[in-house]
């Protein structure tokens, strides 16, 4: 373990597609640093930050507020785009959010979280950068992951915590639906 200058006080750190930066939020912002050295630099606003990601394209999703939808931005930084709106989904106290984005295999489509205080709609969803209208997967609302499969080709997984227990649903990354049970 070592020391990473411009870290501190950093919470949900996500690696870049190369594993040569970390992403994280700190003093309400998004950040990214490179492992290499060099100074930190601050990408967006996120005063109450619920994780991001990053693709091999260099965009990064990001919930920048603990309610509210998901934003994306190039990962040199510039203008935060509203991807997705939980309100749009119906339903909840106010209390709409979307967080916790993965995205599959790398690309253009992502999972996340939708919590809005009801069973019926909150849930593991997945979409698109491109602000495609988000498909619920599960109706669990734990952090999903996903995992790709073993040979590099096929079904992965949506690995995610139902109570207490750890669960994988085959998951198909390219019709973006579950594969099995």
């Amino acid at each position: 373990a070592r020391f990473i200058p411009g870290t501190d006080d950093a919470t949900y750190p996500f690696w870049s597609p190369d594993g040569q930066n970390l992403g994280f939020f700190a003093q309400g912002k998004l950040k990214r640093v490179a492992l290499a050295g060099g100074p930190g630099q601050t990408l967006a606003n996120a005063p109450t930050p619920r994780g991001a990601a990053w693709n091999r394209e260099g965009t990064i999703v990001f919930a920048p507020n603990i309610t509210g939808g998901l934003f994306r931005i190039p990962e040199e930084g510039g203008e935060a785009v509203k991807i997705t709106n939980p309100s749009a989904q119906g339903g909840g106290s106010g209390n709409n959010t979307h967080r916790y984005p993965e995205f599959i295999l790398g690309g253009k489509n992502f999972l996340f979280t939708y919590d809005n205080g009801r069973e019926d709609l909150a849930g593991i969803y997945v979409t698109s950068v491109d602000g495609k209208a988000p498909v619920r997967i599960l109706p669990d609302n734990s952090r999903g992951r996903y995992v790709p499969p073993s040979s590099g080709t096929g079904s992965g997984y949506i690995v995610f915590r139902r109570e207490n227990t750890l669960m994988a649903l085959p998951f198909d990354p390219e019709k973006l639906r579950a594969a099995g049970p």
